[in-house]
């Protein structure tokens, strides 16, 4: 069990596999809140305190439980959400819907702008927006490779890089997107919600990214996206 302070407010603990079985607990535990993974979580944030200096800001603690590739666990802990920058995987679901009608608003107005303006304005509209901008990154997971390759077949705009992973241990394809996002106004690209169509999220997490790298088969290092919809074109 190892301790990291990510940021000022963040600490990340990885949980291994030996370390739940030592302690006699499940995945599942966790997910359903029984008591006894509720008092390992306590146990978790004690030894957080100790090593770290986590400490929580009130009674409610924000946690991301994050599966790896080796069937560890991230658990990351926030001391003050109230401070931090809203995190988005926390409302990922619940938020797809709102953000399909964003996306929709930021390209009219994009389109409408770019038209009235001249050159100079749209270069310097743009240098103000490349302030705003941040790349967002997640990994999707697909059973069969037909199902990357149906996304691929639907994609309008080409993320702003894509890598496609084979999961050989578990028997899946793992595809890392990168796009930039608006900070100010939360709008994300459309490239994220038809993954969710074709497939399952996985993490938005950059250690499972890392790990993703390090023990599964890159099958395409880059624009895996755009590469597999001129194949499909050509076929």
């Amino acid at each position: 069990m190892k301790f990291v302070r990510i940021n000022e407010y963040t600490v990340n603990c990885i949980l291994t596999a030996d370390d739940l079985e030592e302690q006699g607990i499940r995945i599942e535990d966790l997910l359903k809140k029984e008591e006894s993974s509720m008092e390992f979580l306590h146990g978790i944030i004690e030894r957080a305190t100790e090593e770290v200096g986590f400490h929580p800001d009130g009674n409610v603690l924000p946690m991301q439980i994050t599966m790896l590739p080796d069937d560890s666990i991230s658990l990351t802990l926030t001391e003050n959400p109230s401070k931090m920058i809203g995190n988005f995987i926390e409302g990922f679901t619940g938020a797809l819907q709102k953000l399909v009608s964003s996306i929709e608003q930021g390209k009219k107005a994009s389109e409408s702008e770019s038209k009235e303006e001249g050159n100079r304005t749209a270069v310097a509209d743009q240098k103000a927006e490349s302030r705003k901008m941040t790349v967002l990154k997640m990994v999707f997971s697909f059973k069969q490779l037909s199902d990357v390759l149906k996304l691929a077949a639907v994609v309008r705009e080409y993320p702003k890089e894509s890598s496609l992973f084979a999961d050989r241990k578990k028997g899946r394809y793992l595809l890392l997107i990168g796009q930039e996002i608006d900070k100010e106004e939360s709008t994300i690209s459309p490239i994220f919600l038809h993954a969710g169509e074709y497939g399952d999220f996985v993490s938005a997490d950059e250690r499972f990214m890392e790990h993703m790298r390090e023990t599964c088969d890159c099958i395409v290092p880059r624009d895996a996206i755009k590469r597999l919809h001129l194949l499909g074109k050509a076929v």
